[in-house]
């Protein structure tokens, strides 16, 4: 199996659709059960830095 550089190792896919539906909530807790790379929870904790977030 050839190696990737870590850069290449998950693109997010329908990230705005997520902070859209999530982002709103503005405070609580939400679960990422896809954690992988933790690009929705990034955006997610952009658009709204008082939700907490368990990565799984």
């Amino acid at each position: 199996m050839a190696q990737t550089p870590l850069g290449d190792f998950h693109t997010p896919v329908m990230t705005s659709e997520v902070v859209g539906l999530l982002a709103p909530l503005r405070s609580g807790v939400v679960v990422d059960a896809t954690f992988g790379g933790g690009g929705h929870t990034a955006s997610l904790l952009d658009a709204a830095p008082g939700l907490r977030i368990l990565a799984v």
